[in-house]
Formats: structure tokens, sequence, C-alpha cells
């Protein structure tokens, strides 16, 4: 979203991800046969990772993957502001 004159504008933007401040704790294990594969345990056992898109952070490179369930959690929507830019929760359909 964008304001000109004060009117918002509304732009779809495909094929981008926006970062949640939320995250886990999780230890890697190298497979014993195999230690380009790596196995990863949770820290905290009630930790559970939402329904949504997510993403694995290991030394800087970061690995995407899905999981399966229903999205509960809020849409985001970028505004784009005097000095820069702003996430919000969108809580409606767009």
């Amino acid at each position: 979203m964008k304001f000109k004159s004060g009117v918002p504008t509304i732009t779809k933007v495909a094929k981008q991800l926006a970062v949640r401040r939320s995250s886990g704790e999780f230890r890697v294990v190298p497979l014993d046969d195999n230690p380009e594969m790596v196995v990863i345990h949770r820290e905290n056992a009630e930790f559970a990772l939402p329904a949504d898109r997510c993403a694995l952070v290991s030394k800087g490179q970061a690995y995407a993957f899905s999981v399966a369930g229903q999205i509960t959690d809020a849409a985001l929507v970028r505004s784009d502001v005097v000095g820069g830019m702003i996430h919000s929760k969108c809580h409606g359909t767009q």
C-alpha cells in the first residue's frame, strides 16, 4: 500500500515473503551415515510451527518449506511510509 496525496493505493505483490519476528530454537545434528544430511530437533518440546510458509535459517542460509494445515495467523500488508516501510496484520480479505 502506498499513499499519494493521502489516498492509499493497494498493489498486489507476488513471490515475496515477509519474515515475522517469531522464531524457535532447534538443534541440528548430522546423520551418522550421511553427514551432508541433518536431523533437526526442537529445543522446547512445547514449541510447534504454525501452518504457514516457514524458513529454517542455518549459517545465514534460509531454507523455505511449508507446514500443512489451516493457516490461522493474519496475512501481512506492507505499507510504504516516509523513511521506509512497515508491515501490519491484515484481518480482512484483500
